[in-house]
């Protein structure tokens, strides 16, 4: 691989973070939960006002479930595991982190995905746009 095709791969991550996470990424790229999916079906392939997504992006030690590198947009997922123990306080955690990189985070459910994706995708193509929803 070029050296100039691996910067890129490994743009928002080290080299040594990149290639320590990339088998997971991949792995969960091919085991995306139902509600992933559904979500994945409406921001793929440029469906929001033109805007690229990723899924499963590796960004510094973090695999984050969807982002807009142009909008430096992240998207989760959050199934109910999310509430439970200490993973609030983690998410907090990675939040910061990455706002600290330069991302902003859009969190849904996998409620809100499964059975009001309308609503879902008003949030994020406001928040893509700059906008505020009513």
């Amino acid at each position: 691989m070029k050296d100039s095709n691996r910067r890129r791969l490994c743009f928002h991550a080290t080299e040594k973070e990149y290639w320590s996470k990339i088998d997971f990424a991949r792995a969960n790229r091919r085991g995306m939960t139902p509600a992933e999916k559904a979500l994945w079906q409406q921001i793929r392939k440029q469906q929001i006002d033109g805007h690229r997504f990723r899924r499963q992006h590796i960004i510094t030690k973090y695999i984050v479930d969807f982002v807009c590198l142009e909008k430096r947009l992240i998207v989760e997922v959050d199934g109910g595991y999310h509430n439970e123990g200490d993973q609030p306080e983690r998410d907090e955690q990675r939040r910061i982190d990455l706002l600290n990189e330069g991302f902003d985070m859009i969190r849904f459910t996998n409620e809100q995905v499964l059975w009001d994706m309308p609503s879902v995708l008003k949030a994020l193509r406001a928040r893509l746009n700059g906008t505020t929803e009513n």
